[in-house]
């Protein structure tokens, strides 16, 4: 069992499934295994309530809880990569800001969470993104010639903006496109290789 599921066993039996607190349903189960691990509802929930729509996965609508599935399934995924590549691990520091900024944005959403697993979450996706900055941002370079064209095709700067602003602008725009697509060619090969087995789970 990795860390990350063993940190979420201690919720597991915490995961609202709806209604209010004298009228609730608990349990937490099995939703797939990727490469032999575990991962549970209350680790998809989690990642949903803290990085994504801000709510629980029963919650979802079917199509958003499959897609919360993936994305939980896609984050293992880099996080092995990070492993695999030596990524340095977030320092205790940048953990601790992460967890001053997310805890205020729960809203009563996030309260079967404790601390120590909401800090255990946003070190595992400040490690993610340390990797994708490391692994893929850092190698996806503009031309500068592609920022002017494209400046050009949005009719030049926004009203208020200088040309240098809006070079920036652009150019940051384009970096975060490419990095998108070069990221998901690079699940697309993780996926491929790995051993991902979904199981059914009924939810209300």
């Amino acid at each position: 069992m990795t860390r990350r599921a063993a940190a979420l066993l201690p919720v597991a039996l915490l995961l609202v499934l709806g209604g209010v607190a004298s009228a609730m349903e608990w349990f937490d189960a099995l939703l797939a295994r990727v490469n032999g691990n575990p991962l549970l509802l209350s680790e998809v929930s989690a990642g949903e309530v803290l990085f994504r729509s801000g709510r629980p996965v029963p919650e979802l609508s079917p199509e958003a809880r499959a897609a919360a599935l993936d994305h939980a399934i896609d984050r293992r995924l880099l996080l092995a990569e990070a492993e695999r590549f030596g990524v340095a691990r977030p320092p205790d520091a940048a953990v601790a800001d992460g967890l001053r900024q997310i805890t205020p944005r729960l809203d009563g959403n996030g309260w079967w969470l404790d601390r120590e697993t909401i800090a255990a979450a946003v070190h595992d996706q400040l490690w993610v993104d340390a990797f994708i900055a490391a692994r893929i941002r850092a190698f996806v370079l503009i031309r500068d010639d592609a920022v002017t064209r494209e400046v050009a095709k949005q009719n030049g700067p926004l009203p208020g903006e200088t040309g240098q602003e809006a070079m920036a602008r652009v150019r940051h725009d384009l970096e975060e496109r490419e990095t998108a697509v070069r990221l998901a060619r690079y699940l697309e090969r993780l996926r491929s290789r790995a051993e991902i087995r979904r199981y059914p789970v009924d939810l209300p």
